[in-house]
């Protein structure tokens, strides 16, 4: 992301539980300092579950106008 620029993260999340079922619960994320370069790990809360989400947000101020530079697949 670029510095200044609050990403966008997903209001789903995959959880697989110990039975096989896949599900997808909200999650709310918690707040991301975006005011500076480098990597940032936000956690979420998970609706209905004890567990939290992790993301990990790259802020950079080396950006690209109209290019999307995340690698395949990683959405």
């Amino acid at each position: 992301m670029p510095v200044g620029v609050v990403p966008m993260l997903p209001g789903r999340v995959k959880v697989t539980y110990d039975d096989g079922v896949t599900r997808f619960p909200a999650v709310a994320w918690g707040s991301v300092d975006v005011s500076a370069v480098g990597e940032r790990t936000v956690e979420g809360t998970i609706a209905g579950l004890d567990r939290t989400a992790v993301a990990t947000v790259r802020v950079t101020d080396a950006v690209t106008p109209d290019q999307n530079l995340a690698p395949r697949g990683s959405a």
